[in-house]
């Protein structure tokens, strides 16, 4: 490519793409990656939030908008792993029996990820009345949790920091 900027996302080099933000020349890798931002953001809020919630409450995939103090970066990288699992995929004497089973842990784990955003949406009026600043964005509140994997026995996170230990308990 001779010689260019690099992306500031990437560090490929810059091309003729404008990151829809700043305005900013990207690399293509990164224009492809913006263009699916959107599309993530709500297949994870018809997933994992019911309609009520769905009205007021979205995802962000923008770590400073999760509700810390303007002057403080905590977050939280929570990773849950079903222990044995491998095991009891692995005493499966048939197809069916193993898609069963598989069919059933995807099941169980987006129950589980329901529960948590319930459990989160519940408390963040007290969590408003504390430092946490939850910033809206198209009239909806951002929720200070982006799930990263949640599917079969795993189950990853980012959350605000202070919540962290709380939402790996739950």
């Amino acid at each position: 490519h001779g010689i260019v900027d690099d992306c500031p996302f990437s560090n490929e080099s810059m091309e003729r793409f404008k990151d829809q933000k700043t305005e900013s020349l990207i690399s293509s890798t990164s224009y492809a990656k913006s263009r699916y931002i959107q599309d993530g953001i709500e297949a994870l809020t018809e997933r994992l939030l019911n309609e009520e919630n769905q009205k007021e409450y979205t995802f962000s995939n923008e770590l400073e908008k999760f509700g810390q103090p303007k002057d403080k970066g905590y977050i939280a990288i929570v990773h849950a792993d079903g222990n044995g699992m491998g095991e009891r995929f692995k005493n499966c004497k048939s197809l069916e029996e193993t898609r069963r089973l598989s069919k059933g842990v995807s099941e169980y784990a987006d129950t589980v990820m329901k529960s948590l955003m319930d459990d989160l949406i519940g408390i963040i009026q007290d969590l408003e009345k504390s430092d946490f600043e939850f910033r809206k964005e198209k009239g909806k509140t951002i929720l200070p949790i982006r799930p990263i994997i949640s599917d079969g026995d795993d189950i990853t996170f980012v959350c605000e920091g202070r919540l962290g230990l709380y939402l790996a308990e739950k």
